[in-house]
């Protein structure tokens, strides 16, 4: 019978409002659009679940783990948290990082809304990277807080402008007070407030299929040959 309600179950199975984006590419399990602003959006059906070690009562697990794997990629988590959208469980994960191109030092700013089931997950993903001067919300927000320079950190000297794009990418990424959300009014343009702005119309726009509703909730480390774990 499980079997029979994930056939049913496609892209379609979840819908949201995709305002004035411009639809890049569409296929069977994956859609993603543009925005006016570059913004992009990606929307996946996976026809398995991803092996999380941890299930929607356990939110500090879920954050070690994502804080761990935004290490890995040399990233930073800035929040994540669990949130029930017409009765279904979203994890809301928002991250930021590096760009790929090995001589850009902007930071690309990110949301992860997965929708979680023992046999099949979704997921939407939005991006915005930082353009022109950066880094004026951080000073700004380090100014309104009466932050000073840390005197004690170690000045390194470098060369030529490649030897300081190469320290700066080198750099690690973490969670700075100009993240909290209570900043986006103040930078509205900002790629941060920008994808938050967007987490929250697709999550005020989200319709979920009644299929979706009735299949098996996700357990904890469940694979499809783990036939002990996802036994129930």
């Amino acid at each position: 019978m499980a079997f029979w309600f994930k056939n049913r179950i496609t892209l379609d199975s979840i819908t949201f409002g995709t305002l004035d984006w411009e639809l890049q590419h569409e296929s069977k399990n994956l859609r993603y659009w543009s925005t006016p602003n570059s913004e992009l959006i990606m929307f996946r059906y996976l026809h398995w679940a991803p092996v999380y070690p941890f299930d929607f009562t356990n939110l500090e697990a879920a954050r070690r783990f994502f804080g761990e794997e935004s290490q890995k990629g040399f990233g930073a988590i800035i929040s994540v948290d669990f949130d029930k959208i017409d009765g279904v469980n979203v994890i809301i994960g928002v991250f930021k990082g590096r760009s790929p191109n090995p001589e850009d030092t902007s930071l690309h700013f990110g949301v992860r809304l997965i929708i979680l089931y023992r046999d099949f997950s979704f997921e939407i993903t939005i991006d915005s990277a930082e353009t022109g001067t950066t880094g004026g919300r951080e000073a700004a927000v380090s100014v309104i807080l009466g932050e000073k320079p840390d005197e004690d950190k170690e000045l390194v000297g470098v060369e030529n402008m490649e030897d300081s794009f190469e320290q700066m990418r080198n750099s690690p990424i973490i969670r700075v007070a100009a993240d909290n959300e209570e900043y986006d009014k103040s930078f509205p343009k900002h790629p941060l407030s920008k994808v938050r702005a967007l987490q929250r119309h697709v999550l005020d726009t989200l319709v979920i299929s009644d299929d979706v509703k009735k299949s098996k909730p996700y357990v904890a480390g469940c694979h499809w040959l783990s036939a002990s774990v996802c036994s129930n």
